[in-house]
């Protein structure tokens, strides 16, 4: 009885953020197109199970690889509210199938890359990019920050069950970014101060997102 109420609440709650969606964008030719790829994509089965698969690396941790995807409305808001500049360079770190990129890339000739450890992720946000014609898409695959991560105009972290130790690890290998967005809690350095805070909704439910400069 738990299993089909969870399953009635995860249905109704997309549903809903459907209609939400389309009410904040409306019919946008652009978003249309990566929601669409999006949903033919989805088609293929859950790739997110993939991280079962893979052992402990390193300082990740099996938290670190639980993924929840952005949905286009919400990543069209979250560049929004950055003030992302048309042809800007936008890095998204656990990116799963790079919503984030894959927005930025229709809607504002952006330069995009994503990291994503689980493989099966990274294919699949590569076949995004390829399938939407998105040459300014780049997917690596593997954990971010054990090196400098390139210079952006806006770095997204998708961090809501990253370990500390890991969201750490990343922010000090941010070099020259000056602007970032982080979900479910704000960076964890006096370096950084939070500019904005707003609940938006996910493929799990509401979270808190922060904009945040550097200090």
């Amino acid at each position: 009885m738990n299993l089909l109420l969870t399953a009635a609440e995860n249905l109704a709650h997309r549903v809903w953020l459907q209609g939400w969606s389309w009410r904040q964008l409306g019919w946008s030719r652009p978003h249309a197109r990566v929601s669409y790829a999006l949903a033919l994509d989805a088609l293929r089965g859950p790739a997110h199970r993939a991280w079962q698969a893979i052992r402990r690396t390193g300082a990740l941790s099996e938290a670190d690889l639980v993924y929840g995807e952005t949905p286009v409305a919400s990543a069209e808001l979250m560049l929004r509210l950055a003030e992302f500049p048309g042809g800007g360079r936008l890095l998204e770190v656990g990116c799963g199938r790079a919503p984030l990129c894959l927005v930025a890339a229709a809607t504002r000739s952006a330069s995009a890359q994503g990291w994503e450890v689980v493989p099966s992720l990274a294919a699949r946000a590569r076949w995004l990019a390829r399938a939407l014609d998105f040459p300014g898409v780049q997917i690596h695959q593997g954990a971010a920050g054990l090196e400098p991560l390139p210079d952006a105009d806006l770095v997204y972290l998708a961090c809501t069950t990253w370990s500390e130790e890991n969201l750490a690890r990343v922010v000090s290998q941010l070099g020259q970014v000056t602007c970032a967005i982080s979900l479910s809690r704000p960076l964890p350095s006096s370096q950084w101060r939070v500019v904005r805070q707003q609940r938006l909704p996910f493929s799990w439910g509401w979270s808190e997102v922060f904009w945040s400069h550097r200090a």
